[in-house]
């Protein structure tokens, strides 16, 4: 029985030491058998059936797999994925236990699918960055159109950073920039300037008579006259008020 028991396993369920020992114990039961000693056979039938008990299976594969599993950091991948992960990490350990070579196999193959299923997060850098520059803006200075489309690609691209698909980060980055690149200016409208009283000073001093007054008083009022009349070019307040006087 012990014979038939031992030839029915395979050497791929076991670590190549102890299957080297249950095959030695094989072949010294066989020769037992032809030697008719019924002595010689029970105790080399008991040597085979210590040696079946002793068979190890292979967990190699199986804590390495997990070794690498432990050294991930959970920051750098999708939720979901690294759950799928935590649950195959679980079973795996567990399976480390384990008599059943079938059982370590399809752990360490479960394993390793779930690692190579992870999924790493976006690149968050240039969508940040957009929305810093967006929220550095000032409506006051745009259109309220322009400004309109802007605050809905803002307020798009911030519920973007909860996404964790590249594709729909990458697309609210391209919109929002896209709006802040559409924004028109507000034209400053033409300040009002009152040249009511340079015109006034104008007029008197163009009808003073030269002959009333000394030279150098008279070369002074000329070139205040001067810069009077070239006030009235200018679109400063300040400018036509200090000319008035």
């Amino acid at each position: 029985a012990a014979i038939t028991a031992a030839e029915a396993l395979e050497e791929a369920d076991y670590t190549a030491e102890s299957w080297a020992a249950m095959q030695e114990a094989l072949a010294a039961a066989k020769a037992a058998i032809a030697s008719g000693d019924q002595s010689v056979i029970n105790a080399a039938t008991k040597a085979l059936s210590d040696a079946i008990a002793a068979l190890t299976v292979d967990t190699t594969a199986l804590q390495a797999t997990i070794n690498n599993a432990e050294v991930l950091d959970a920051s750098k991948y999708t939720k979901a994925t690294w759950a799928a992960l935590q649950t195959a990490l679980v079973n795996a350990k567990a399976a480390l236990t384990s008599n059943d070579q079938s059982v370590i196999d399809a752990a360490t193959a479960e394993l390793e699918a779930a690692i190579a299923a992870l999924k790493e997060l976006p690149n968050y850098a240039g969508l940040i960055a957009q929305i810093t520059i967006a929220e550095g803006l000032k409506a006051s200075e745009y259109t309220p159109e322009t400004w309109a489309k802007l605050v809905e690609a803002l307020e798009a691209a911030k519920a973007a950073l909860n996404s964790e698909d590249q594709t729909v980060v990458d697309a609210a980055e391209q919109a929002l920039e896209d709006a802040i690149f559409g924004l028109v200016e507000v034209t400053p409208p033409e300040p009002t300037v009152d040249y009511t009283e340079l015109n006034n000073q104008i007029g008197i001093a163009q009808g003073l008579n030269e002959s009333k007054y000394s030279v150098d008083s008279w070369a002074a009022l000329e070139a205040a006259l001067a810069a009077a009349i070239e006030a009235r070019n200018s679109n400063d307040q300040n400018v036509v008020d200090a000319a008035a006087k």
